[in-house]
């Protein structure tokens, strides 16, 4: 999905989307996460969100849920065995 975005959008659509804001149900389609996952992932504090204030209701903005999503990458094994040659 992720993927598909970044490859389809133009940089004018990208520069809209940067305010965007996504409510649960968004955030749903656009990361594959069941609800109970997004709100494990806000409880915990690894997502960035916001509230508003009058309502409570969570919201988040589409730029920062890609950035999180490709800040997640796990380093490979070769990865790391060659970060541990340069250190040495």
């Amino acid at each position: 999905m992720i993927k598909d975005y970044m490859n389809s959008a133009t940089p004018e659509n990208r520069q809209n989307e940067i305010n965007e804001r996504l409510g649960v149900k968004e955030l749903m389609t656009l990361t594959g996460y069941s609800r109970d996952s997004i709100y494990k992932l806000v409880r915990q504090r690894k997502l960035p969100f916001y509230r508003f204030a009058e309502t409570g209701r969570l919201w988040f903005k589409r730029i920062e849920i890609i950035e999180w999503i490709e800040n997640q990458k796990r380093k490979t094994f070769d990865e790391l065995i060659q970060e541990k040659k340069i250190r040495f």
